[in-house]
């Protein structure tokens, strides 16, 4: 069972890491972030300072709670710098995901008090 952890936890982080990465660079391109000259490996390799960064944060107990907050700004400013464009919009692409859950969750929600109020 360890063995499989031991070759199975780097694995999903890497896919973790590339999967997040393109979507990251399609929200990014959908924001009109994505310049020339910094492609898809780039926003995979900022997807990966990230997310190491907030693995060794969460690894002291207080301090990882509060840059889980923060890692989406941390990873806009850096998909901002690395493709040259404007702050707000590395940060909106970030953001992007989590809108489009409480967005879903709200429709949700309320699809089941109108269902629920029907019968």
């Amino acid at each position: 069972m360890s063995a499989a952890l031991l070759v199975l936890t780097p694995l999903m982080a890497f896919l973790r890491m590339v999967v997040g990465g393109a979507i990251l660079h399609g929200l990014l391109w959908l924001w009109g972030g994505v310049r020339p000259g910094a492609g898809l490996p780039a926003t995979i390799r900022a997807t990966g300072y990230a997310s190491a960064f907030l693995a060794l944060a969460s690894a002291i107990p207080m301090v990882g709670a509060f840059a889980a907050l923060g890692a989406p700004v941390l990873l806009g400013y850096g998909l901002a710098r690395i493709h040259r464009c404007d702050t707000w919009r590395g940060i909106c692409a970030c953001y992007t995901p989590l809108l489009l859950c409480c967005c879903s969750y709200a429709a949700l929600f309320a699809l089941a008090l109108r269902l629920g109020s029907a019968s």
